[in-house]
Formats: C-alpha cells, sequence, structure tokens
C-alpha cells in the first residue's frame, strides 16, 4: 500500500470526530490576519507534505515513521471508540490494562509529533549542533577544513534535510518506561457535553502537558488526573458553558490552527467579544 504524501499530525480518525453532519470542519489560522474561516474536508487541513518521511543520505524516502503512526491510529481508534460510548450514555469509560496503555501511548507521541512547539524546539537543537560540524570535522581530521570541505559542510540543502529528519526522528520515539509507569498512575477523567448546541474543538497543538483535556470529539474531552483511583465522569450542561468555552480557549492559545463542527463557534473562538 502506497504512503500518502499528505501526512496528518493530527489522524483523519480524530479530524472526523469533529465534523458537522456533512462532513466538514470549520477552520481558522489563529496568527493569519484577520482570521479567515474556511471549511474543509479532515483530509485536507492538519497535515503537511511528507512530514514524517526521513530522506536518506542516497536520497531515497523512508515513510516507515508515518506506516508505525498508522497502525498506532488503528489500535487508539477502538479505544476512544469505547470511551466515546461509554461517555454519550451517560457511562464512566472502563478501560482495561491494556487498553490504557494504547492510550498513553498515543497521547506521548501526540505530543511529539505535532509541528507546533516540538519542531521548533527540534530545530533550534539541530542548529546548535549544525554549528559545530566545522569544528568536529578539524577534530576528527587533525587539521583545519579546506574551503571546498567548509562548502560541503555548510550546504544549506544538508542542513535542511538533517532538520527535518531530526523532526521527523523525534516524532516517532517510544515513551520512556519510566514516563509510562508515572502515567499509568493516574485516572483518567473523562468530559461529555449533554446539550446538543454546545461543542468541543481541535487544534494543531491538541495536547501540551498531560494535564490538558484532549478533546476526542466535539462532544467528549479526556484528562489524566493524578494519582491512580476510580475514573470519573464530568457531564456538561446548560450549566457549564464557561467550562467548556474554558478548555476550547485553552487549545486556541496553544494552536495555530483550530477547527469544529460549527462557523458559528469558530467564529466566536476567533473574534472573542
Amino acid at each position: 500500500m502506497s504512503t500518502p504524501k499528505l501526512q496528518h499530525y493530527n489522524p483523519q480518525m480524530i479530524l472526523r470526530r469533529f465534523t458537522d453532519d456533512e462532513g466538514w470542519l470549520y477552520c481558522c489560522k489563529r496568527q493569519e490576519s484577520g482570521r479567515p474561516i474556511w471549511k474543509s474536508k479532515p483530509e485536507k487541513v492538519f497535515a503537511e507534505n511528507h512530514l514524517y518521511t526521513v530522506l536518506n543520505n542516497d536520497g531515497k524516502p523512508d515513510v516507515s515513521i508515518e506506516k508505525d503512526f498508522s497502525i498506532l491510529e488503528g489500535e487508539v481508534s477502538v479505544v476512544i471508540d469505547k470511551i466515546i460510548e461509554a461517555a454519550l450514555k451517560g457511562e464512566t469509560p472502563c478501560l482495561d490494562a491494556d487498553e490504557k496503555d494504547i492510550l498513553l501511548r498515543y497521547l506521548c507521541r501526540q505530543r511529539r509529533r505535532t509541528p507546533d512547539g516540538a519542531r521548533a524546539i527540534v530545530e533550534k537543537h539541530m542548529d546548535q549542533q549544525i554549528d559545530k560540524f566545522p569544528a568536529f570535522y578539524e577534530a576528527y581530521v587533525g587539521r583545519p577544513c579546506t574551503p571546498d570541505e567548509l562548502a560541503q559542510i555548510n550546504d544549506s540543502a544538508d542542513h535542511e534535510r538533517y532538520r527535518k529528519n531530526a523532526f521527523s526522528r523525534f516524532s516517532s520515539f517510544e515513551p520512556r518506561a519510566d514516563v509510562l509507569e508515572m502515567l499509568r498512575n493516574t485516572s483518567i477523567m473523562t468530559a461529555v457535553i449533554q446539550t446538543p448546541k454546545k461543542n468541543f474543538i481541535c487544534g494543531s497543538r491538541p495536547i501540551d502537558r498531560f494535564d490538558d483535556w484532549f478533546t476526542v470529539s466535539s462532544k467528549v474531552a479526556i484528562k489524566l488526573t493524578p494519582p491512580r483511583g476510580t475514573d470519573n465522569l464530568v457531564v456538561l450542561d446548560n450549566t457549564s458553558t464557561s467550562a467548556i468555552r474554558q478548555i476550547n480557549e485553552g487549545i486556541v492559545e496553544r494552536s495555530t490552527l483550530f477547527a469544529g463542527p460549527s462557523q458559528e463557534l469558530i467564529e466566536s473562538l476567533a473574534c472573542p467579544q
């Protein structure tokens, strides 16, 4: 099976849970002047060309990271379906240990894979390393670089490839064992909206801290809370509009792109009164 050129940092299986009845997302880029709003199908947004493709030294693309993400997304989609189904019934979702581990692995990797935040940090680190390349080479060969060698070391195309590959590989890292164990010692709080006219949004940085609310659909969000204990369900109704708004505003604040099932909702967040 071929790997698509356009690779999503927010999986389509998540985005489809935020569309309107006709399958549209209403989108807004926070940093654009005037904050224009447009509608799009999930396959066209929250994605970049070859985002996770690693370019090898011979120029051949390695798409194994994107394929690995697809496998994890398929596994966690089943877990998220279980969470949403229970929450919409007014029941507290109950995950077994394996299902919780899948969810935790997904949350860890989702934090790493988005261009917002993570890429800037990785590229800054790579720039610092690239600046040291001439000194590294001179120490290795035991003499100063020749002009030709220096020109080759400072080749901007190579530097761009190093930066891109560094972010792609960074996004693929599995959580460390100690981090995963720490997250296992949490409970899962689930919030469900039970009023038809209110919805959650999704954003290009859906989770930054592990105690952020992570919206899994336009009606359901989850949050990790220490210590490990009884998972619980929070019902948000007409008396909880400020809580819903606070969750959505948190997503807007940490994201450059956000979207949801209603143009009115996105307009209210793009141009708050």
